[in-house]
């Protein structure tokens, strides 16, 4: 990337080179974006967060990983957003506690 100022600036590969968006939903309904916690839950929150992830690519796969107590509602919100914003290859995955049953 060139700046007006003539300073060079790469991003770093990992961000580069992500070929997919997950949101983590905690079992309190908390989100996460490509392992960052959002500040607040409200789906304006969420919307630009998974805008700023996609940099703008709507044909990149979204990952929904919902911890197995996360209320329904907050998934629904997860996929609904994403949804709305344009995604259309959106999976779920369910995070069981490893420690539950022992």
């Amino acid at each position: 990337v060139r700046y007006a100022l003539g300073v060079h600036s790469r991003l770093p590969e990992a961000e580069a080179q992500r070929e997919s968006i997950e949101i983590t939903v905690s079992a309190e309904g908390g989100f996460s974006v490509n392992g960052r916690p959002l500040i607040n839950n409200s789906p304006a929150t969420l919307a630009t967060a998974i805008g700023k992830a996609a940099g703008g690519n709507r044909a990149m796969p979204v990952t929904i990983r919902a911890d197995a107590r996360a209320m329904h509602q907050s998934v629904v919100t997860a996929m609904d957003v994403a949804g709305r914003l344009g995604y259309r290859q959106i999976n779920i995955a369910t995070v069981n506690d490893e420690t539950e049953g022992k």
